[in-house]
């Protein structure tokens, strides 16, 4: 009878961001959390890199991509039964960031807290909620406290 551990391969990220700086950090980030990760330069590639085996298990998309911009290939994502559900953190400054149909999105502004949301997504640790979801709470008017009992 033979105790070998049954083989586990690492997350797959795949990053879909055109600035080459960045692409560069969000890649060294992930690696060194124990992630394999694809880079494309363009909305096109992505898609492309998507639809190949082995299926990234979540994806970083910019929204301001060349060939085919990120809310293209998010659409096309989502429209494709194969791909519709990975989840999909758009990491963007785009106005529209926070609107589109993303799993949640990271602005690249903080792109150190927000990565610290994929990670933790990946690990099946989502306790923090989404940045649309704080954005919505934010919004939200506060609810008056009850009295409390004397």
């Amino acid at each position: 009878m033979s105790s070998a551990k049954p083989f586990v391969r690492p997350p797959l990220v795949l990053v879909a961001e055109d600035e080459s700086e960045a692409a560069e950090l969000i890649e060294s980030i992930l690696r060194r959390e124990g992630c394999e990760v694809l880079v494309a330069s363009d909305g096109a590639q992505a898609l492309e890199m998507a639809r190949e085996l082995p299926r990234p298990d979540l994806v970083l998309l910019d929204l301001e991509l060349p060939v085919m911009d990120g809310r293209a290939c998010l659409a096309a994502m989502r429209a494709d039964p194969t791909l519709s559900g990975i989840p999909i953190f758009v990491v963007s400054g785009a106005a529209d960031a926070t609107t589109v149909r993303a799993t949640d999105n990271v602005r690249k502004a903080r792109l150190l807290d927000g990565l610290g949301r994929v990670l933790a997504r990946l690990r099946g640790e989502m306790t923090v909620p989404p940045e649309s979801e704080r954005v919505a709470r934010a919004a939200a008017p506060a609810l008056p406290t009850p009295p409390r009992a004397p």
